[in-house]
Parts: structure tokens; sequence; C-alpha cells
């Protein structure tokens, strides 16, 4: 199949015509130059866009050649360009993320502009099988196998898709018609630097997988394939199963009911947590990587003691009355999520004690032989128990309290230095909103414990430390 018919076929299949105008990224190097040149001659309606990153000296010369082709051939002509590498810089995101995601901008920003319908790119067969394997490599689900698609939703636009009509087509192959059509493209020199994690994957591992098996690409492509029609059946299915079960809240909080969730097959648990996630961030570039669907999946089966995790992207999972709520806020309107204090409690600290900080939680405690430590395991974001030098503490009475504007504390691993509480939720990113009232353990007017996280140096056990409190905040059931 020649490159012409090779796109023409896939522009059909996607529900294009010629006379529909479509938007091509050129860069002006062999793949999209193929593209372009092999779409002129099916005289296909289209307009081309160019984006410069500025992360060359000659990209703008690969500028100039692009518009200088548009004009030959009599098309309209677009053009951006951005200093990717400070942009990156001051957002501390990758340079290829920061340029990925300001190309996708101005394409589709400029095809809403022109009503194009639909952006092309051209990805080909190779660029397939090196993001499978970065997928892979980064931990992917069954839905990252699917790789790219030939047609698929973007999420720089609602309703303009991203067509890739060369993701079948080999780069050999691609050399080859340029070639035989007397096509000089530019060479962009950064395709060869192995900073970037795809490059890497194209110049060592994919050769090193060949001397295992000379048809490792035309194998992982397969998968690819496979696994598309797979997930099409099965998207479809996870589809219905989700939208039954979530449940919009508000704009940026959804919910779903633990017992129906839980009532799924694994499968379909991760793809509902998935679409979940999604939706609520719908519009936004990066994808919710496998790790963090496992996270709120493994959260709903086993909840922390105050049923609520943080997720990346500023997500939250938390579990309210059997229902999971996911949401974006710091804290949702509901009682009982993270341990508060109304009001300031004094009780004797007596080997064992127990007292009730709250309707949900309550404070325990217990001397044991130094022996029985261990060190405390972070639950999230949080420690919930912590141990202390008992004959440190010289006063039997105690208090529990929540916190006052001017507390300072001297947390362990510090050195002894006290630092504002405040200062202290700001960096362990307590939420603000329940910061007022979070407990706080008492003895002699200092800080000895802000439940949650390290106790105080002063506590701190040592060398000689014989006997130890061992405190718990638990949650009452």
């Amino acid at each position: 199949m020649t490159i012409e018919t090779e796109v023409r076929t896939n522009l059909m299949k996607a529900g294009f015509t010629p006379d529909d105008l479509l938007l091509v990224g050129v860069s002006g190097g062999p793949d999209s130059l193929a593209l372009a040149h092999a779409l002129c001659k099916l005289n296909w309606k289209m307009a081309f866009a160019h984006f410069d990153h500025q992360l060359r000296p000659e990209s703008a010369r690969d500028c100039r050649f692009v518009k200088q082709m548009a004009a030959d051939l009599g098309l309209d002509f677009y053009q951006s360009a951005k200093p990717i590498q400070k942009m990156a810089e001051e957002e501390n995101r990758s340079i290829e993320e920061m340029a990925r995601t300001q190309r996708y901008h101005f394409l589709f920003q400029t095809a809403q502009h022109i009503h194009a319908r639909a952006v092309l790119i051209a990805h080909t067969a190779d660029d397939q099988v090196e993001t499978v394997l970065m997928h892979i490599l980064r931990g992917s689900g069954l839905n990252g196998l699917t790789g790219m698609h030939l047609c698929s939703k973007s999420a720089f636009h609602p309703s303009i898709p991203l067509v890739r009509p060369l993701l079948n087509t080999w780069r050999e192959e691609i050399d080859a018609y340029c070639k035989s059509e007397g096509l000089v493209p530019v060479q962009d020199a950064s395709n060869q630097d192995r900073t970037y994690f795809r490059n890497r994957v194209r110049h060592e591992l994919i050769p090193l997988l060949e001397t295992y098996n000379p048809a490792v690409k035309a194998n992982v492509l397969h998968l690819a394939d496979i696994v598309q029609d797979d997930w099409d059946f099965l998207g479809k299915s996870y589809g219905q199963i989700s939208a039954e079960l979530i449940r919009s809240v508000s704009e940026d909080t959804l919910e779903i009911q633990r017992s129906s969730l839980l009532a799924q097959e694994k499968g379909a648990q991760k793809a509902v947590v998935q679409n979940a996630l999604s939706k609520l961030r719908e519009g936004e570039q990066d994808q919710i990587d496998f790790a963090t669907i496992m996270a709120v999946v493994d959260f709903a089966h086993q909840p922390t003691i105050t049923r609520h995790i943080s997720l990346p992207n500023h997500l939250h999972a938390f579990l309210e009355n059997e229902r999971l709520v996911l949401t974006k806020q710091e804290a949702p309107s509901c009682a009982g999520v993270f341990p508060q204090c109304d009001e300031q409690q004094t009780f004797s600290m007596v080997d064992p004690f127990q007292v009730k900080i709250s309707p949900d939680f309550f404070l325990t405690g217990k001397i044991e032989p130094v022996g029985n430590f261990k060190k405390p395991d972070w639950v999230g974001n949080f420690l919930w128990e912590a141990y202390l030098d008992a004959d440190a503490i010289t006063s039997a009475q105690a208090t529990i309290r929540p916190f006052y504007a001017g507390d300072r504390f001297a947390p362990l691993g510090m050195g002894g230095k006290q630092i504002k509480v405040s200062d202290f939720f700001t960096n362990k990113k307590v939420p603000v909103a329940l910061r007022k009232k979070w407990p706080l353990l008492v003895i002699n007017e200092s800080v000895l414990w802000i439940t949650g996280f390290q106790p105080a140096h002063a506590a701190r056990l040592h060398a000689k430390t014989s006997r130890i409190w061992h405190l718990q905040l638990q949650r009452i059931r």
C-alpha cells in the first residue's frame, strides 16, 4: 500500500472527506513532510501549522522552510514560537511535557480559529511502538497498552479530534517515500539527544530488544492493535458501569457507593476509578497513572484511619458514610474524616489511658519497655502513633487541645529547633480548613505531639531510654 493510499484510507475510516478542512502539524521533518506531500497529491483541503519550541539555534530555519513550502503550495500557514526550556524550568516540568502541552494548545486553538474539522499529526508505527514501551516502563494499565489511536478525542479541545494517518506506517517507509518523491526534509538534531526518554527508548532500548527478537517492533505494534480491539469492548462495558456508579456532587466532587464499587470485579473497579478521576481532570493534559488508580482502589478496600488519602494533581479521596468521595477540595463537607478537636480537654496521663477527643477519634496511651519500640508506619501522609521517652514526661497532667495562634513546636529531627506550628502545618500540607481544630498533645505548656506527625524533640528516645509511652490515635468504630 502506498503512502497516499494509507493516508486516504485512514482519513476516510476516521470519517473525513477531501472537502473537509484539516490542520496539519508540519515540523519539516521526514514524517510530517511525507504526510503533507501525500495530502497535496490527494488534493485534500488543508492548512499548515508550525510550532517553534526554540530549543535549537536552527529552529527558526525550520519554520521558514515550512512557511515557504505552504506558500509554494498556495496553502494558509500558521505559526507560533515559545521559549519551552525557560517555561519548563519556571513551572518545574520536563521539557518534553512542556513542549507537548504548548504545541497542542497552539494546534487546537488554531484549528478552532480556522474551523478545521481535525488536527493531523504524523505519528508513525515506530512512534506507536515507542509509546507502548514507554507506557510499560512507567507502569501502565491495560488502556496504556493500546498506545495511540488513529482518531482520538483530545484533552485540548472538546470536539476537534486528533488524527494520525501514518500510525501504521514504518519510519523506513517514510524515508523511502521522501527519497522517491524528491523531498528533502530538515533534520532535528534533538532527535539524537539521549537525555529525552523517548530517544533513549528509540536508540537504546529497541535496538537491545531486537537482539532478542528482530521482529520485536512488529510484535509490539501487533500487541497494541489486539489490546485496542479488546479495550474497545471493555471500555464500553466499563463506561456503562461507571455511568451507573459515579454520581456528580458538584463541579469538583464525585462520589461512588463503596459497596457497589467493591461488588464489581477488579478490572471494573479500576476502570470506574479511572473514569471518575478523568472526569474530575477533564481538560487537563497529563494522564492519570496506574499507581494513582490502584491507590484509590486499595483505599476503597482498606481505608486509612483518617479515611482520606492525598493524590497527585491536587486530588483527594475520602470515605464518608460508605461513600467514596473523589474531589479537588482539600477537605470535603463531611465530619469525621480527619481528627478535629473542638475544645481543650485536660486529663491524667496514667498508664493506661484513653481519651475521647472528638465524636470520631480517641487517643490511647500505655507505658511499655523500650524493647517494644517499633518504627511507626506512615499512613498516607500521616503518622497516627508516637513513642515518647516516659521519663521525659515530668507531669501526669496532660492537655489535648486545638491549635492556638502563636503555638511553637520543636519537631523530632530538627535538633531542638523550634518553629511556628502554623509553619509546620504549611510544610506538611495540612489542609487549611482543618488547621484550627487539629489536635495537639500539650504537657507543661509544651507541644509534645502534633497528632499525625512526629513527636517533639524533647520527648525523643535515646540510648538511656528504658520506658516509653506508646500513643495511638484511633477511630471510634
